[in-house]
C-alpha cells in the first residue's frame, strides 16, 4: 500500500493479490485539519495493543482500506472499566474491552470486540455478525532455563589457567603415589571398606561410609 500527500487530500493505492490475479485501487481521503492515521487490516489489532500498553482509553479514530478498495473510516474504543471474564475452564480479571467500528459513509460496515489483558495478550476476540470466535488460549509462561557452559570448559579455554591445572595435577599425582608407597596399609584400609560396601551392599552408601571409618577409628 502506498500513501501520497495531495493537497488536503492523501492519495492511497493498495495492491491486492490473490493467487496469480493482482488488481489494484485508488482512493483518496480528505484530511483537511486532521492528522489522520492509517491502518492496513493486520496492523489494527496491533495498534489496540499499543493503545492499551501506554494505558490509553476513549476513542481512537482511524482510516484502513478493505481489500476490495473500499475506504473505512475505524473508530476504536478503548473502555476505562475492567471486567471480569470466564471462558471456558479459566476466569480472567481486569480485562479490558475494545469495540472496533469500522465506517463507510457514516454507516456501521463491520464491528468487532475484543478482551485483553493489561500487558496487551489477547484474551477473547470475536465479531458480533459471524457465527465464530477466536480464544487466544494462553498457557502459562515456562521459566527460563539459563544455560550456562561448563566450568570446566570456560577455564579450558584459558591457556595460562589451563597450565596451571596440568601442573597441579601432576603434582597431586606424584603426591598421591608417593604416599601410597610410604603408607601401604592406606592400601589395605581401602580394600577392607570395599570388600565391606560390597558385602552389605547399603542402599545409601555415605551413612554407611560414615559409620565405618568412625568405628575403624574406635577400633585403632
Amino acid at each position: 500500500m502506498e500513501a501520497r500527500n495531495k493537497g488536503d487530500n492523501l492519495l492511497v493505492i493498495r495492491e491486492t493479490k490473490m493467487n496469480a490475479d493482482s488488481q489494484k485501487y485508488k482512493t483518496e481521503i480528505n484530511i483537511k485539519d486532521r492528522m489522520p492515521v492509517l491502518i492496513m487490516d493486520g496492523g489494527i489489532q496491533l495498534l489496540m495493543r499499543q493503545l492499551i500498553v501506554n494505558n490509553f482509553w476513549g476513542d481512537f479514530e482511524y482510516y484502513t482500506i478493505n481489500v476490495y478498495g473500499k475506504v473505512l473510516r475505524g473508530v476504536i474504543t478503548v473502555k476505562k472499566e475492567r471486567k471480569k471474564v470466564r471462558i471456558f475452564y479459566r476466569s480472567f480479571t481486569d480485562v479490558i474491552v475494545v469495540k472496533n467500528l469500522k465506517y463507510f459513509n457514516d454507516v456501521v460496515e463491520e464491528s468487532s470486540e475484543t478482551y485483553f489483558t493489561s500487558n496487551g495478550k489477547i484474551v477473547l476476540h470475536f465479531w458480533p455478525r459471524y457465527n465464530y470466535l477466536l480464544h487466544a488460549i494462553r498457557s502459562p509462561p515456562k521459566p527460563k532455563e539459563r544455560i550456562l557452559p561448563k566450568l570446566e570448559l570456560m577455564w579450558k579455554t584459558d591457556n595460562l589457567l589451563f597450565k596451571h591445572y596440568q601442573k597441579k595435577k601432576k603434582l597431586t599425582l606424584e603426591n598421591a603415589m608417593s604416599y601410597l608407597q610410604s603408607h601401604p596399609e592406606v592400601v589395605d584400609f581401602i580394600y577392607d571398606y570395599v570388600h565391606s560396601l560390597l558385602q552389605k551392599k547399603p542402599e545409601v552408601v555415605f551413612p554407611f561410609t560414615v559409620k565405618y571409618f568412625q568405628n575403624m577409628k574406635n577400633t585403632y
